[in-house]
C-alpha cells in the first residue's frame, strides 16, 4: 500500500496490514490517544508564555490568544460532559460505634458505666475536667 510507505517506520510495524485507508488511519489514530490534562497544561504554558513582539502585530498576538483560550474552553466543556454522568463517590464503609469494655452497641468505652465502675474498683481515679468550676 503506497500510504504505508510514507508513515514512519516505528507506526508502520505496530499496524497490522489494512487494505482500506480509513480502517489503517482508525487503528493509528486509536494508538496515539491524546491525554486531556496534558493538552490542558501544554495549552496553559503557552498562554502564559505568549508575547507580543515587533515582528508580528497586535492583531495576530490577539488571534493566538483567543484561538487558545477557545481550546481551553472546548477542553473545559468536555470534562464537564465527561464528569456528568458518574455517580459521585459514597462515604465508604461506615463502622458501627461499639463499647470496647463491654462490647455493646450505642455507646463508647468511655461512657460506659461497667468501665466506670471497673476503673473506680481497680484504683483509678477519673481525671478532672479543666473546665469544671
Amino acid at each position: 500500500m503506497f500510504i504505508k510507505t510514507k508513515i514512519s517506520y516505528g507506526i508502520r510495524d505496530s499496524v497490522d496490514q489494512h487494505d482500506n485507508v480509513k480502517a489503517l488511519l482508525k487503528v493509528i489514530d486509536e494508538q496515539f490517544v491524546t491525554s486531556d490534562k496534558a493538552l490542558a497544561n501544554a495549552l496553559i504554558m503557552k498562554f502564559s508564555s505568549l508575547r507580543l513582539t515587533n515582528v508580528s502585530g497586535v492583531r495576530e498576538h490577539i488571534m493566538q490568544m483567543r484561538d487558545i483560550a477557545a481550546q481551553l474552553k472546548t477542553l473545559e466543556n468536555q470534562a464537564k460532559k465527561k464528569k456528568k454522568g458518574k455517580i459521585p463517590p459514597q462515604g465508604g464503609i461506615k463502622k458501627i460505634n461499639k463499647c470496647f469494655f463491654y462490647k455493646k452497641k450505642g455507646h463508647m468505652k468511655k461512657g460506659c458505666t461497667k468501665f466506670q465502675k471497673w476503673l473506680e474498683k481497680k484504683g483509678y481515679v477519673k481525671p478532672k475536667e479543666a473546665n469544671v468550676k
